[in-house]
């Protein structure tokens, strides 16, 4: 049987809702029996893309994962932190993010021993009057970047405020303060995550050699 390592990382979620990694819990071993799964969730309260990098090794590298899906939060383009860092900076952190993962060598001799890291954009943001921290246009503009570098790194990115942009009614999948995901945006997240994993992993269970 194949062992293969999952990691989330990013972003906590409300205490109710039901996360993607829950489901991919729940689910994966009936999709995929071949495959021995080992799934882990790191959430960060404080997770903007200078956290994530700076916690990358000793929460997440250290289970030599073999896919690690990074929810990034849309707290990095609030220009009313205190800390708030601008672009170049932001690409900076990601760059590095990204290249300490792509030269991990996780042991497992799957795609040639590195780990695929897989970027989840922020949701969109229910924007509201008088809250200028945060707003789509600004969001969009960061989702630009953020691809670019990712693409450049072998990365794969899930653009989470893409997909809400096109829904019709897309209040019911962001909380009402605004950044988070209710339970029904949660949901598309995992169909969104589970589409990526097929790409990768094949029904037999080998994960796909991407190099």
């Amino acid at each position: 049987m194949i062992n293969t390592t999952i990691v989330g990382y990013g972003e906590v979620t409300s205490p109710s809702i039901k996360t993607y990694i829950d489901r991919l819990e729940q689910y994966l071993a009936t999709y995929y029996p071949a495959i021995s799964w080992r799934i882990y969730d790191i959430s960060l309260k404080k997770c903007t893309l200078g956290d994530l990098k700076q916690h990358l090794k000793e929460k997440v590298l250290n289970y030599h994962p073999n896919i690690i899906f990074i929810r990034l939060s849309s707290q990095d383009i609030d220009i009313e932190r205190t800390d708030f860092v601008g672009k170049e900076r932001l690409e900076i952190y990601l760059r590095d993010l990204l290249e300490e993962i792509v030269t991990h060598n996780n042991r497992t001799g799957l795609n040639n021993c590195v780990p695929i890291p897989v970027i989840i954009t922020p949701p969109l943001i229910h924007e509201k009057p008088g809250k200028k921290g945060r707003t789509n246009n600004r969001l969009k503009q960061y989702i630009y970047e953020l691809k670019s570098v990712t693409l450049a790194k072998g990365g794969i990115v899930i653009d989470l405020c893409e997909e809400i942009s096109k829904k019709v009614n897309k209040e019911k999948y962001i909380l009402e303060e605004g950044y988070g995901l209710t339970q029904e945006g949660e949901n598309l997240l995992y169909d969104l995550v589970f589409i990526e994993l097929t790409k990768l992993i094949d029904y037999q269970g080998v994960l796909k050699n991407r190099r």
